[in-house]
């Protein structure tokens, strides 16, 4: 099985000889959703869902094959998975939740193939799944199977990750999965299509709707992923109708603004509603379904004691580094991960006390406030010279997205190549833009990389 569907080192548990035992919390599941019908055919929604809370689990599936065969095809799908994860036992190991996931999807699919051969039509549906399972220790991994091109967001320390890898031309035009999503990251911000792509993106981003799987084929081969679910994760999953409309920047912005899932997910149709309504490059009428599934709680338990909190910023702002604020934090390996928890601050050292739950165990970290606020706040172009290491200029790069270089617009996928090849040898730092102070700030961290090997 699957990981996590990419590499991302941020997603997977790091072990510390400093664990501090404590009481553990294992917070309920939240789960928010919401469909609408395309303008094209307000009378139906092709899309389907279900949400299952006690089973910490929920399903999107987009119906196509024209009017009754799409529409039937998600509800037949839906109501397949709804039934199968009902059954599912909490006692399963991980690897058999995993393979019961892939299971399940395949079995919808005998079903929708079955009732397209009774009909004589072509009728399909996408297929994105998540289910929460729990380990005897109270552990969660969020178990996520997935057909077609309807996805699964991951949203950890402001971030929002892909976790699924649509089935379609992109996919198939790359040489591998990680150039696939390299490419696939890139298409979703964009918005001019004439402007930032090359011919053959631009042909691959008006053809990316072409998928090459779906339940009701004859066979199937679902993906399946499985992450490791942290406090304040938020998991979103929507139909095309939703990733189509908005970038993923587009809808980071709606999801931070937003804490309150209800207030999230109507805000995030809403966008896409009227993206959808607009002269937009990537204004697409289509049915709209999304649903964000987390934690109630997204704090850990702690022992209760009076402690001080970061007094306000300049102009009477509140810190970020409330207590139980979720934090991100750069471990001694270089490694910038999400998924703790401001504890305590103690002004006579400056030192902000975080924790991270681990299994039934909490890693503890003290960290300067300047230092924790610095890579908590949301980054800006001014920010690429103030980093401190290649770790959190590729943190600042993923942010803002891309630079608007003087003959071209760079998006963060294409900066990170660069900056990447620049600093292994393989390109020269001409390459590089100037703007930002890009160019200098990677010739400055080479230089000091250097300087450390002497050492």
């Amino acid at each position: 099985m699957q990981d996590s569907g990419f590499d991302n080192p941020s997603l997977r548990p790091v072990m510390s000889s400093g664990d501090v035992e404590r009481q553990r919390l294992a917070p309920s599941i939240e789960i928010q959703t919401k469909s609408v019908a395309s303008d094209k055919h307000p009378d139906r929604n092709e899309d389907a869902l279900f949400e299952l809370p006690e089973k910490r689990a929920v399903g999107i599936f987009d119906g196509m094959g024209g009017h009754a065969a799409g529409d039937k095809a998600s509800r037949i799908a839906r109501d397949r998975v709804d039934k199968s994860i009902s059954l599912i036992q909490e006692r399963l190991s991980l690897p058999q939740a995993e393979a019961r996931m892939k299971e399940i999807l395949i079995e919808a699919n005998a079903a929708v193939y079955q009732q397209a051969r009774t009909e004589n039509n072509d009728m399909g549906t996408t297929a994105s799944v998540v289910y929460v399972w729990e380990g005897a220790r109270g552990e969660r991994k969020a178990i996520i199977g997935n057909v077609g091109d309807s996805r699964v967001y991951l949203l950890r320390g402001g971030r929002l990750e892909q976790i699924t890898l649509d089935d379609n031309r992109v996919r198939s035009a790359m040489s591998n999965e990680q150039a696939a999503r390299q490419l696939q990251s890139k298409l979703n911000n964009i918005v001019d299509p004439q402007r930032q792509l090359s011919d053959n993106e631009r042909a691959l981003f008006n053809l990316r709707n072409q998928i090459s799987q779906a339940l009701g084929l004859q066979s199937v081969e679902p993906r399946v992923h499985s992450i490791d679910l942290q406090p304040a994760d938020r998991l979103i999953v929507c139909s095309d109708g939703i990733s189509d409309n908005l970038t993923d920047n587009k809808i980071l912005a709606i999801l931070n603004a937003n804490q309150n899932n209800a207030e999230a997910v109507q805000k995030v149709i809403a966008a896409s509603q009227a993206r959808s309504r607009s002269n937009h490059a990537r204004a697409k009428a289509d049915d709209m379904t999304v649903a964000i599934i987390g934690e109630t709680s997204a704090s850990p338990a702690i022992p209760t004691r009076k402690v001080e909190q970061p007094p306000e910023t300049q102009g009477g702002q509140k810190s970020l580094l409330q207590k139980g604020s979720p934090v991100r934090v750069q471990r001694s390996s270089g490694m910038i991960e999400a998924g703790w928890t401001v504890e305590s601050f103690d002004s006579r050292t400056g030192y902000v006390t975080v924790i991270k739950p681990e299994g039934n165990h909490y890693l503890t970290k003290q960290i300067p406030r300047a230092e924790l606020e610095k890579l908590n706040s949301p980054a800006t172009i001014q920010d690429i010279p103030s980093a401190d290491n290649l770790q959190q200029l590729v943190d600042i790069l993923q942010q803002i997205g891309g630079i608007q270089g003087s003959q071209h617009l760079y998006n963060s996928a294409e900066l990170l190549q660069i900056v990447d090849d620049v600093v292994a040898g393989r390109e020269s730092l001409g390459k590089l833009t100037r703007t930002g102070g890009l160019r200098q700030k990677v010739a400055d961290l080479i230089k000091l990389a250097e300087v450390r090997k002497k050492i």
